[in-house]
């Protein structure tokens, strides 16, 4: 979802965090133990996102040029 192999590292991370610090959230009647995972997950990346909407996922950044910086409208969403 967020095309970038930092913040979806980082989304893994809060979600395992979240999991361990507060267990009790998990609710077996309402689904799977996944489907819970990837829900967090998805709603902590559309935060991200939120919050970030000009940050370029890094396969993006490393194929930039000098000429791309030129244009700042091209990173405003």
């Amino acid at each position: 979802m967020s095309e970038n192999s930092a913040t979806a590292e980082e989304i893994t991370q809060e979600v395992f965090m979240h999991l361990i610090s507060k267990p009790g959230g998990y609710d077996a009647a309402k689904g799977s133990v996944g489907a819970y995972l990837f829900g967090m997950a998805r709603n902590l990346t559309r935060s991200s996102l939120r919050q970030n909407p000009g940050q370029l996922p890094i396969d993006e950044m490393l194929n930039t040029n000098e000429e791309d910086f030129a244009d700042p409208l091209r990173y405003a969403g």
